[in-house]
């Protein structure tokens, strides 16, 4: 145990050992105890032993050079290098040697991926002899499915999340290789598609080829059952669910398998199977026996696992500019222009998009440019970044908590000021002002506040918020139906009304802090949800029955102090703190209070407090407590005149704020998803590891390349997708079609010709090793085979 410990803090030992032996001989009679060159000897330690402390893609690209060309396994013990794993259970012990042992693996995983597409072994010689025209066709249409998939995820572009169908959504930043190779499945969402079209696609090259009435189209087939689905919820997110019992069972052709030759047809497989044997043309390997192949029946590894879900027309919410007069409200699709370049709805709702909004604010109103500081994935690089205001830097715990609001949790980026001296943090906040109209029983327009904010209690874990501490809506000290514990009122805020004597007054509505990558709209709908504890009915009926208006503020500097105090305590008094904010107003008509029996507008009496489990950092009036509490949030129903007269924050924009009035509307559209991961081998077979997928769908350790699942990488502190829904695209009809049109610019050849194709081959050598977001750009420039080949001469290839 103590050598694994030692190789896991300390892997470049064995590397220094050599370089101070070679140094040693170098140096020869002059080495004596009194070493003759200390700075020399500093300078190598440094240099081998500083630890890797941030993932690094360029590590992960295999290395071309002079008879060296990792792309080409050259013999039988580097293929099985490929198929193994450098991880071990002490790694989780030293960062670096985690992120060292990530980026082996990536590295195998672009190898192994391309050879997939392209096999070495088909290049030379004929190592597999066809039995069938047929056999032929149906393997170039599995490898040509693959190839068409990676085009299409590097053209839609690929976001992941680490937590469960979370909304913080951020672009892919490993090599596109590793989707396939670390379990885990990608979820597309699909906008106006047939997803039958979009598979007749991938699989056949043309959209119309097949007409699934009965099957899908070959060597596609039906799978009887599937462990995994999907669901939408009223926020319109599609989220993947974990299935059992009869739920598991396909109908039609919704659940799909495919079989795959992973590794490339004719290559090694793993040591684990005794003797000289082949990836086969489908998965199932191969040994040779007189010149003919000899499948080994009971191994069937590689397999893709598809299931499509057809959700039909739902409404999605959008933002959009009123014009010819148009009010906010309007909801004639022909008054409001549209904000996004293309036709997805949902880019409107991502909180990148308003932030591009207070860019072109400041390009046009205060005349102000801003350019944000990027590239620190630890808290060193950020500090480099600082260094221009060292009176911040004397503060480490302020620093800290600004590394981790920003690279960590998401919620603010630093910017400064082009052509000034001014450095500040920005970040997104939405204010939902809940209006109950004036009606029966209410003589003036309502709104909710939020009152006051206190601890209830302290010292609460993080392992109490993972057991499940959810937030709870209370009346009276006991929960109660959803709103009823934010009831109406005519009393204006008092200290009679405050969870306890330590409660920080803080009147303001409904506030919600935002991630920098995700989208904000759903984000407003799920912490509605658990704040106040509505069923997906009642939240259905709100979006139904409620008028909906929107108003952007950019770079306000106002904000809650109890909801937004680790920021404020993170920029301190030397760098300045705004927030790009959406005034977000929900009408409730009167008549709401029949038709929800009290679950929204204003029912009959008493005042509520929600409570949520947060950390108690620099919170007010926490006197230094740390970690994780309880925070107890007192609310009420005040009059329209009460508010005002109150100072409540965010009910009104400053009257001097720079506001853009939006229109939130909903756009029609339909909507669909294609869930699809590769599994290690095919139902009831076993895979080259000797494990096998059995009736219960149990998780293996290591995936169909041989490598650890993306869980044991979070388990040492790695930001890696999660488990479900952890990797999501989204597809529309524009970007499908320009899909197809680069594909038949590509002109993809045929697999089992791959001897031919050099261009071909260098662009997907490319594509395997870069991120989402550089293999996207990578295809857009790229029109024709002579402009690939020219780029990839850059690369030596």
């Amino acid at each position: 145990e103590f050598q694994h410990v030692m190789q896991a803090d300390l892997p470049q030992a064995t590397k220094y050992a050599r370089i101070f032996c070679q140094y040693a001989r170098k140096k020869g009679g002059r080495m004596s105890d009194m070493l003759p060159d200390y700075g020399s000897l500093r300078l190598m330690a440094q240099d081998i032993f500083s630890p890797v402390k941030v993932f690094e893609l360029a590590k992960c690209r295999p290395t071309v050079r002079r008879r060296l060309d990792e792309w080409q396994p050259h013999d039988l013990s580097d293929w099985h290098e490929l198929w193994e794993t450098p991880w071990t259970e002490s790694h989780l012990m030293s960062s670096s040697a985690l992120i060292t042992t990530l980026t082996t693996e990536l590295k195998r995983d672009i190898i192994l991926m391309y050879q997939t597409l392209f096999s070495q072994n088909l290049t030379d010689k004929e190592v597999f002899k066809w039995l069938s025209n047929s056999e032929r066709e149906f393997f170039d249409n599995r490898v040509l499915f693959l190839k068409r998939l990676i085009v299409l995820l590097a053209m839609c572009g690929v976001s992941f999340t680490e937590d469960d169908n979370g909304t913080d959504m951020r672009s892919w930043p490993y090599p596109m290789a590793s989707l396939f190779a670390h379990g885990g499945r990608i979820l597309m969402r699909l906008h106006n598609l047939d997803p039958k079209k979009v598979l007749n696609f991938l699989l056949l090259g043309q959209s119309e080829s097949w007409s699934w009435d009965r099957m899908p189209p070959t060597p596609m087939y039906s799978r009887l059952a599937g462990s995994h689905g999907v669901k939408i919820d009223n926020a319109m997110h599609l989220r993947e669910i974990r299935l059992s019992g009869t739920s598991t069972l396909s109908y039609g052709s919704r659940i799909m398998g495919m079989d795959l030759p992973v590794g490339g047809l004719g290559n090694p497989v793993p040591k684990n199977m005794a003797g000289k044997v082949f990836v086969g043309p489908a998965g199932v390997p191969f040994r040779h026996e007189r010149g003919k192949p000899v499948f080994v029946n009971t191994v069937s590894h590689g397999h893709l696992f598809l299931r499509v879900d057809e959700f039909g027309p739902r409404e999605l919410p959008t933002l959009s500019r009123p014009e010819n007069g148009a009010e906010p409200s309007t909801p004639a699709s022909g008054q409001s222009r549209r904000l996004t370049p293309r036709e997805d709805p949902l880019l409107s709702m991502e909180t990148q998009f308003l932030s591009r909004l207070s860019v072109e604010t400041d390009q046009s109103v205060t005349k102000k440019l801003w350019t944000p500081l990027e590239g620190f994935d630890v808290i060193e690089h950020l500090e480099h970044q600082l260094q221009h205001l060292p009176a911040y830097l004397e503060d480490r715990e302020r620093v800290s908590l600004l590394f981790q609001h920003t690279a960590e949790k998401d919620e603010l980026f630093i910017e400064q000021e082009v052509g000034g001296s001014m450095t500040r943090c920005r970040g997104v906040l939405i204010y939902v002002t809940f209006e109950a109209e004036r009606g029966t029983g209410n003589d003036e327009e309502k709104v909710l506040v939020h009152l006051a904010a206190g601890i209830k209690g302290a010292g609460t874990t993080r392992s109490m918020l993972e057991e499940g501490s959810e937030v709870k809506s209370k009346s009276n000290n006991r929960i109660t139906r959803p709103f009823r514990g934010v009831t109406a009122t005519l009393s204006v805020a008092s200290n009679e009304t405050l969870p306890d004597e330590n409660s920080i007054k803080d009147a303001c509505v409904v506030t919600i802090l935002c991630k920098q990558h995700g989208y904000w709209f759903p984000s407003v709908l799920h912490y509605l949800q658990r704040t106040f504890q509505w069923g997906d009915a009642v939240l259905t009926r709100l979006q139904e029955q409620c008028n909906f208006e929107a108003i952007f503020v950019p770079a306000q500097r106002s904000a809650p102090a109890t909801f937004c105090h680790e920021h404020i305590r993170a920029c301190g008094d030397i760098l300045g703190l705004v927030y790009d904010t959406v005034h977000l107003r929900v009408k409730i008509p009167h008549s709401c209070s029949g038709i929800f029996e009290g679950s929204v507008g204003p029912p009959s009496s008493g005042d509520g407090t929600s409570e949520e489990v947060a950390s108690l950092d620099s919170f007010p009036g926490s006197h230094d407590e740390t970690g994780f509490g309880i925070i107890s949030r007192s609310w009420r129903w005040m009059t329209k005149r009460e508010a005002i007269m109150t100072g409540v924050v965010g009910l009104e924009p400053a009257k001097d704020a720079d506001t853009q009035v939006l229109h939130l509307g909903l756009q029609k559209t339909n909507v669909a998803s294609i869930l699809l991961g590769l599994e290690a081998s095919a139902p009831m077979k076993d895979d080259f590891f000797g494990c096998q997928h059995g009736a219960s769908a149990r998780s293996k350790d290591r995936s169909s390349f041989g490598k650890r699942k993306w869980r044991d990488f979070r388990r040492g502190g790695i930001k890696v997708p999660a488990d479900l829904g952890g990797v999501q695209v989204i597809l529309t009809k524009e970007l499908f079609e320009e899909t197809v049109k680069k594909c038949e610019e590509m002109k993809l050849r045929a697999p089992h010709k791959c001897s031919t194709g050099a261009d071909e081959r260098a662009l997907f050598e490319q594509i395997l090793q870069e991120t989402s977001t550089q293999a996207g750009v990578l295809l857009q420039q790229i029109a024709n085979s002579s402009s690939v080949k020219s780029g990839m001469s850059k690369n030596g290839r």
